[in-house]
């Protein structure tokens, strides 16, 4: 049993392989992390920790079907009270670094009773090189851009989290230039859709970001 990620939609898999003929089998897919599972001497269930965008990380319990899952630890029971939103994901075409037109990945994290249509005040966080519309696996949309997006999200702004691979290795060639060519688009698809109004924008990033 391995667990995998899609490259098309970005969602985790836990897959079953068949050791004969190899064959896979998709035992549970979806938009969350699970990581550092162990298994048990009876091969019957495994351990593991899991978090999606409603669902703070804690240790879970999965029968070997992955048919449902158990909460075992309650790290901070004050996280159980926290209104969380939801969290959509759309592709947008961007330029590459050669010219040539490819698809990004863009999640925008919303507010508790928000809905596409509403377009809110949002703030864009982006990093160079990477995808930060993985941001919907974790709690909240985490905050591995050292702002924690639940300070935006509980406060009634939508957050974009944009999706910039920039040139091979991830190494650009002219970062600034590839940054604004990738990032506005999906920015202006967001307010396309109806999630973000593009006059009420702020963008924020860290360190290469920054």
């Amino acid at each position: 049993t391995a667990l995998v990620t899609e490259a098309a939609t970005g969602e985790r898999a836990a897959m079953r392989f068949d050791t004969r003929s190899g064959a896979p089998t998709v035992l549970w897919r979806g938009r969350a992390r699970v990581a550092t599972l162990m298994g048990d001497t009876t091969h019957q269930q495994v351990f593991g920790l899991y978090q999606d965008i409603r669902t703070p990380p804690d240790i879970y319990r999965f029968p070997a079907d992955f048919a449902r899952k158990e909460r075992v630890s309650h790290a901070d029971g004050r996280l159980d009270a926290v209104a969380v939103g939801s969290a959509e994901v759309f592709e947008t075409s961007i330029p590459g670094y050669n010219g040539a037109i490819t698809r990004a990945r863009t999640a925008v994290l919303l507010p508790p009773g928000a809905k596409r249509g509403d377009r809110l005040p949002a703030v864009v966080l982006m990093y160079p090189g990477s995808d930060r519309s993985r941001a919907v696996e974790v709690f909240g949309g985490g905050g591995d851009l050292t702002i924690p997006t639940l300070l935006f999200t509980s406060r009634g702004y939508a957050v974009v989290m944009a999706s910039l691979p920039l040139g091979p290795n991830r190494e650009a060639g002219n970062p600034l230039n590839e940054m604004i060519d990738q990032l506005l688009p999906q920015v202006y698809r967001a307010a396309e859709l109806g999630y973000v109004d593009v006059n009420r924008l702020a963008i924020a990033g860290q360190s290469f970001g920054g």
